[in-house]
């Protein structure tokens, strides 16, 4: 019994000298007691792990900073980086730790410091960036995680800047005639490299204007065209943001579009901002614009009336209808049957109004003998952007009543190129019935068109083909001879809100008649519209591919309606050739709403002159109705080939093409394509 005790005694005395031993071991060890530091990594305030790829972006330094959540100092002991290909990657700091002379990172929230410090990672110099990788590694005294290394992946990407705006369209919404509006459109850098504007393209209503600095730029034939390169140029760091001003002052009720280019590093196909004013809303648009009774008897009473159209996108609202400045008393408007004022007009409806002229006197006539009239005008007040339109009522009082000429146009007053108008003059009237009519017009220059089926017609057509003014003139006379106590006159304007309408017009001196018309009735010219991507026959025998007579990618007679853009139908990206002249004069008009960000290339072909001989040419390029660019009266030779120019997109830069002297147009004579024969020989 007493050995058992005594066994027992001593190894109970063993036990509790080794559990002192060992338990006294770790209170001695920091680690264990949970006084060690602990390692953190961050990275743009981002906690890196041992997965963590950090991104370096082209040739900018990096930072990495080092905090120590821990109890106790932590030791950084070295910074080294292993990198693909070796010596590509290289780190930096102040002062640059070892092992002899460590970074000491004390505690957070402990008394003493720094309780943090950085080192940064950068490229090599000279060093291209593409496809270098690389890790670092941070050695320490012993951590909590009993570590004293940690390693982390690094990648280089190239910065670059990129460019956007803001707001990414420029509404004006309404601003009246007479005022101007401003607008702040901010440009953002929202890439990782700093960024350089250049230049910009500021084409459209010439309302618009672009304000960067002290300078200002209205839409003018130079902004539309070429374009405003900018010196000094716009930088903008990344990140950041310049602000400019864009303004628009208002000469009409119209609606107003323009569009704004900015070209540069961040965006070198150019970034497009469309500009509007007046173009919501409610809106007015009065037919006829003027009321002219003409010559009526004293003592009779006339009624014509007035339609007032709801053009816009918001309820018209006519708030009071009144004839003003009626001397005479002559006029007035009946308008009880509309009911009582207001009157409200939905979009796209109208309201008639009638009004009447009943002179008392008959009228004087001038020094030139033309009878003295009698005016007043039809008020209008509403919600457009024009509260008050006043459209003018005229006539004269006569003994005897002599014809009035009339002319009415279905197609209004303003329309497209290759429209045909409708002129109608059979509604002119008198006592007695009309036995004549006469019709005049003033033309754009260019224009060869002519009345059919005569200018002696009560009603023709007349194909308004380019872009201008067009003034019509009518006189009537009745079956006793008497001519009309004055003209009709009906002024309509041709223009085009494509992003590229193009026109090309001739005149052949040896022609007689350019006006006829007839498979050999004059010479016949061509436009070609080529996208890049066109390769035809080498007809310059330059050893390369031509662009012209490409059966795909060349737009001209054979080829008038390619599909270049999308495939969906529903998206107008494709050139049209709407008209092909073939017996002299022209037009020939191509449209393009949706351009590709391409260069087009623009030429004129003499296809036959069918023996009238040499023509002189002239080419006309819109854009969104504005001309950019005109070339007049080049003399162009049966067979030849005239390259006029290119069309850069989006700037909208027109560029024409010239020989190797430098001074006259790119001609080549006697140019034939093979898979489009025709007359010219070689």
């Amino acid at each position: 019994m007493i050995a058992t005790t005594d066994t027992r005694t001593l190894l109970a005395a063993v036990l509790a000298t080794t559990l002192s031993a060992g338990l006294a071991g770790c209170l001695e060890d920091p680690i264990a007691r949970g006084e060690a530091p602990s390692l953190e990594l961050t990275d743009r305030d981002r906690a890196i792990t041992p997965t963590t790829v950090v991104t370096l972006l082209g040739a900018q330094s990096h930072a990495i900073t080092v905090r120590n959540a821990g109890e106790a100092v932590l030791e950084v002991r070295g910074i080294a980086v292993e990198s693909t290909p070796a010596g590509a990657l290289v780190v930096d700091a102040t002062p640059l730790p070892s092992a002899e002379a460590p970074v000491l990172v004390h505690p957070e929230g402990g008394p003493e410091s720094p309780t943090s410090w950085s080192f940064s990672v950068s490229l090599a110099p000279g060093v291209d960036p593409a496809d270098v990788t690389g890790t670092v590694t941070v050695t320490t005294n012993p951590t909590l995680a009993e570590k004293t290394a940690f390693s982390f992946p690094i990648e280089v990407l190239e910065a670059t800047p990129r460019l956007s705006v803001q707001p990414a369209t420029l509404d004006f919404e309404q601003v009246p005639p007479g005022e101007t509006a401003t607008r702040q459109l901010t440009l953002l850098n929202t890439g990782d490299a700093p960024l350089v504007v250049t230049h910009f393209v500021l084409s459209g209503h010439p309302g618009f204007a672009l304000t960067i600095g002290d300078a200002t730029f209205p839409v003018s034939p130079e902004t539309a065209s070429a374009g405003i390169t900018l010196d000094p140029p716009v930088a903008i760091a990344a990140g950041s943001t310049e602000s400019l001003v864009v303004s628009f002052a208002s000469t009409g009720a119209e609606a107003a579009e323009a569009t704004l280019v900015f070209t540069s590093d961040g965006a070198p196909s150019g970034l497009v901002v469309p500009l509007s004013a007046n173009a919501h809303g409610p809106c007015i648009a009065i037919n006829p614009s003027r009321v002219d009774f003409g010559g009526k008897v004293v003592g009779s009473q006339s009624t014509s009336t007035v339609d007032i159209l709801s053009c816009g996108d918001a309820p018209l609202v006519v708030s009071a209808l009144s004839v003003v400045d009626d001397a005479g008393g002559v006029f007035s408007a009946d308008t009880a049957a509309l009911g009582a004022t207001p009157l409200t007009v939905a979009p796209g409806q109208s309201l008639t109004v009638p009004v009447t002229y009943a002179p008392s006197a008959a009228a004087l006539f001038d020094d030139l003998g033309t009878p003295i009239a009698d005016y007043a005008a039809l008020r209008i007040e509403s919600n457009a952007l024009l509260p008050r339109l006043e459209v003018q009522l005229r006539g004269f009082g006569t003994v005897t009543d002599c014809p009035t000429a009339a002319i009415i146009v279905p197609e209004g007053e303003e329309v497209i190129p290759q429209t045909k108008l409708h002129l109608v003059g059979s509604q002119s009237f008198g006592t007695m019935p009309i036995a004549s009519y006469q019709w005049t017009v003033e033309q754009p220059v260019g224009s060869a068109s002519v009345f059919l089926p005569s200018a002696a017609a009560p009603d023709p057509t007349f194909e308004a083909n380019v872009v201008g003014t067009y003034v019509f003139h009518l006189t009537v006379t009745d079956i006793e001879g008497t001519e009309g106590c004055q003209q009709a006159t009906y002024v309509v304007t041709v223009s085009s809100g494509e992003a590229l309408h193009i026109e090309l017009l001739w005149t052949t001196p040896n022609d007689p008649d350019e006006t006829d018309e007839g498979p050999v009735a004059g010479s016949d010219l061509d436009l070609h519209f080529a996208h890049p991507f066109a390769a035809g026959a080498d007809g310059d025998r330059d050893g390369e591919p031509d662009p012209w007579f490409d059966a795909q990618f060349d737009a001209f007679w054979y080829n008038p309606r390619p599909n270049w853009g999308s495939l969906d139908p529903l998206v107008d990206d494709d050139p049209r050739l709407d008209r092909d002249d073939t017996d002299g004069a022209g037009p020939e008009n191509l449209n393009l709403s949706v351009p590709e960000n391409v260069t087009y290339e623009i030429g004129v072909h003499s296809w036959n002159d069918h023996g009238f001989g040499v023509s002189y040419a002239t080419v006309r390029v819109y854009e969104y109705g504005n001309l950019v660019f005109e070339w007049a009266d080049v003399e162009i030779l049966p067979c030849a080939m005239w390259k006029v120019g290119t069309v850069a997109w989006p700037s909208g830069v027109v560029t024409p093409l010239l020989d190797a002297s430098g001074q006259s147009p790119a001609m080549v004579p006697n140019y034939v394509n093979p898979y489009f024969p025709n007359d010219c020989g070689t």
